[in-house]
């Protein structure tokens, strides 16, 4: 399944954020009770590996000095891990 309300400082649009170290944060699909794990990859190769958490808030990037794209095209994507399941 597939996470929803993908969001970046609290943000649905994140454009124009001013931080070395931006947060992620999503909702789990409705009917989905928890999260086991979670996989956050990102447009310039960052990869946090499987993390085995429930956290789905504020998660801080950690990877290498985000510069700005053009016309705010970077992208990132949670997963529930290597597998792609969520545990209901």
């Amino acid at each position: 399944m597939i996470p929803c309300g993908l969001r970046v400082e609290h943000l649905d649009h994140p454009l124009g954020i001013h931080t070395a170290a931006p947060r992620f944060s999503w909702r789990l699909p409705e009917g989905v009770a928890r999260q086991e794990a979670y996989r956050i990859r990102t447009s310039n190769g960052w990869d946090t590996g499987r993390v085995d958490s429930d956290r789905s808030l504020l998660i801080a990037y950690d990877g290498p000095e985000l510069r700005s794209a053009p016309s705010g095209c970077g992208t990132w994507r949670p997963t529930s891990g290597p597998t792609g399941r969520w545990r209901t």
